[in-house]
């Protein structure tokens, strides 16, 4: 991620899910960690309907890399995000079975841009 700004500020507010948003380029990244299930799912729709919002040029891109526990809850929090998204393009960061496995199964990797890095999902957003 060599030429890119990075401001982070920790955006959680529930025990076992973590939230960091970070400014990467003209990129909004949300880094998530812990469990996403029906009682965190809420906090991670708000963390990125407050980065939407912010309408970044680079587009919102979630990175699940920190995640250890994903539930249907949290898929459908990233499912609404991307058809109901403000920002020009919306990417998830999600290479491990706990997170990949889950999307493809159920047939959504062509509804959300699966990305296994953030470089990657820099690099294809912009490309978009």
């Amino acid at each position: 991620m060599d030429g890119h700004i990075s401001i982070s500020s920790t955006i959680t507010t529930l025990p076992g899910i973590e939230l960091t948003e970070a400014q990467l380029g003209s990129a909004i990244v949300i880094n998530v960690g812990g469990c996403v299930d029906m009682r965190t799912a809420t906090e991670l729709t708000t963390a990125i309907e407050m980065a939407c919002s912010k309408k970044p040029a680079g587009g919102v891109i979630v990175d699940l890399t920190g995640v250890r526990f994903l539930a249907a809850a949290g898929i459908n929090s990233l499912l609404a995000a991307r058809w109901g998204s403000a920002a020009a393009a919306f990417g998830v960061v999600a290479a491990g079975p706990v997170t990949s496995r889950p999307i493809t199964v159920l047939g959504l990797n062509d509804d959300l841009a699966l990305f296994s890095t953030v470089d990657d999902a820099l690099m294809g957003l912009t490309a978009a």
